[in-house]
């Protein structure tokens, strides 16, 4: 079984006493078997269920632990197998240039720049270009975690709706992308004129 950072858990138990009455039960978290358990959280007596988003951490051999008390402060314990604990939570990217209202000639450089976060760790940023008004997205290229910025020739095409799109990656393969505002491409390429008469 497993459970993901942004997914709650549900956790059940069923507990009785001789008095059919409970104070209260006590969640703890341990990541690993080296870890001692942490308190989450306080239940009341009557409820045998509890919605738990696991905290920010990714491992294979995390355990819950679930004191139940009674009124007369008597208590037992038990400890959950160990589950794994995924990451599904996607990089967040914000696009910083172009703005909108961006206009650029074709065959010019453009450099694109971002801000790029994740909750464990960024792995890369892959890159790409419409002139369509985001379709047939064309890929420019990838780059690191550590780079945020990236430069390339505006290809032939005059549009109101050139478009970027950006791919953030992290280190367990979640892929967030965010896309640019829409901005002009200005026409840039020189006429072409052929006589065909006198020949």
């Amino acid at each position: 079984e497993f459970a993901s950072i942004i997914i709650p858990l549900t956790i059940n138990w069923s507990a009785t006493d001789n008095s059919f009455l409970f104070s209260h039960h006590t969640l703890w978290f341990s990541a690993d078997p080296d870890s001692e358990f942490v308190f989450v959280d306080s239940i009341a007596g009557n409820l045998s269920s509890h919605d738990w988003i696991p905290d920010n951490i990714v491992t294979d051999s995390s355990r819950i632990k679930i004191i139940s008390t009674d009124r007369v402060g008597l208590s037992d314990i038990d400890t959950s197998d160990y589950f794994i604990i995924i990451d599904e939570v996607p990089p967040e990217i914000s696009i910083l240039f172009p703005e909108s209202d961006f206009s650029i000639p074709e065959y010019m450089p453009l450099t694109i720049s971002w801000y790029a976060s994740d909750n464990q760790a960024m792995d890369s940023v892959s890159i790409y270009y419409s002139n369509s008004g985001g379709d047939n997205f064309q890929f420019l290229g990838q780059v690191s975690f550590d780079v945020s910025e990236f430069n390339f020739t505006i290809p032939f095409g005059v549009t109101q709706s050139a478009q970027l799109k950006l791919e953030g990656h992290d280190i367990y393969g979640n892929v967030g992308v965010k896309y640019s505002d829409y901005f002009e491409v200005s026409d840039n390429t020189h006429p072409e004129v052929t006589i065909n008469t006198p020949g």
